[in-house]
C-alpha cells in the first residue's frame, strides 16, 4: 500500500501545470504523487473524485473558487499557490525603455497584476505595465512581457519577452506541506530550498548593483541615490567632485544639507 500523499494539481495551461508539477516533485521527493488535471476537461463533467486526492492545489485563486463549487467533499484542503518571478530572466525587461507601454501577458487578470506586482517590487517599475489577459479589450503596443505564456500573445506585438513561468512561492510549499500533514523533520527540505533562493535572490541584486554602479562611473553626470529620508546612501566620483568631497564624505550628508533653496526644501519637506 503506497504511503505517498496524492495531490490533484489544476490549472488551464498545460505548460504550466506541468512546470508547478516537477516543482512539487523537487520539493517533496516520493513523499507524493502529482495527478495533472485542466480545468477545460472538468468544467465538461463539473465533477472531481475527490476520494482520489489528500490535497487540491489550483495554480490562481480563481480556479480554486471555481473547484470549491465543484467538489462534493468540502473538508477537502484546497490551495490556491502564490507564485513567484525567476529572477534570471529578467535582463532583458530591465533594460526596457524609461515610460515604455508593455502588455504583461497572462491567462488571468488577477495573475497578471500580481505578476506586475512582482516585477514592481523587485524594483521592475520603469516601464508602464499594461494587464493582458484572453478575452480583453486592451490596445495592443509593440511589446509584451509573459511569464510563459507566449502562446496568449495578441497578433500585432513585435517584440515578446518571456520571462519564464512564474514557480510556486515558498510560503505556499510551506502551506501544501502543513496540509498534507508532513512529517516536520522532513522541514529542513523546505528551508535549505528557501536558502538557496535567497542566496540566489542576493547574487542577482549584487550583481544588477555591480553593473549599475559601472554605468554610473563612466557617465558624465552626477548621480546620487537618497533613501525615503533623504539621506544619501550613494553616489558616483562625478557628483562627490562637483560637491568638492570624497565619496565617503557624502555618506553622512542628508539631501537637504546640499539644497538652500526654500521652495526646493519646501518640495522635499512634504
Amino acid at each position: 500500500m503506497s504511503l505517498k500523499k496524492k495531490i490533484a494539481m489544476i490549472s488551464v495551461d498545460r505548460i504550466v501545470n506541468r512546470e508547478l508539477s516537477k516543482q512539487l516533485y523537487d520539493v517533496f521527493k516520493d513523499q507524493v504523487e502529482v495527478k495533472l488535471l485542466y480545468m477545460d476537461d472538468i468544467e465538461k463533467t463539473m465533477t472531481i473524485n475527490t476520494a482520489d486526492f489528500d490535497l487540491i492545489i489550483c495554480s490562481c485563486i480563481e480556479l480554486a473558487d471555481k473547484i470549491k463549487l465543484i467538489v462534493e467533499d468540502k473538508n477537502l484542503p484546497i490551495v490556491a499557490v502564490r507564485r513567484t518571478v525567476n529572477l534570471n530572466k529578467l535582463t532583458e525587461v530591465i533594460s526596457l525603455n524609461l515610460g515604455e507601454n508593455v502588455l504583461l501577458v497572462n491567462s488571468w487578470l488577477s495573475t497578471a497584476i500580481e505578476t506586475i506586482d512582482l516585477l514592481k517590487k523587485l524594483g521592475v517599475d520603469h516601464v508602464n505595465f499594461i494587464p493582458y489577459y484572453p478575452g480583453c479589450n486592451e490596445k495592443i503596443v509593440d511589446i509584451a512581457v509573459t511569464p510563459g505564456g507566449t502562446h496568449l500573445v495578441p497578433m500585432g506585438v513585435k517584440k515578446v519577452i518571456d520571462i519564464g513561468i512564474r514557480v510556486i512561492d515558498v510560503s505556499s510549499i510551506i502551506e501544501i506541506f502543513i496540509k498534507l500533514n508532513l512529517s516536520t523533520d522532513d522541514l529542513h527540505l523546505l528551508t535549505g530550498k528557501y536558502s538557496q533562493e535567497m542566496v540566489r535572490l542576493n547574487k542577482f541584486n549584487s550583481e544588477s548593483n555591480k553593473i549599475l554602479k559601472a554605468m554610473f562611473e563612466v557617465t558624465n553626470d552626477g548621480i546620487a541615490s537618497f533613501d525615503v529620508s533623504g539621506n544619501l546612501f550613494y553616489c558616483n566620483h562625478k557628483f562627490a567632485k562637483l560637491l568638492g568631497l570624497t565619496t565617503d564624505e557624502t555618506l553622512s550628508l542628508n539631501i537637504l544639507d546640499l539644497i538652500d533653496k526654500n521652495d526646493i526644501r519646501m518640495v522635499l519637506d512634504s
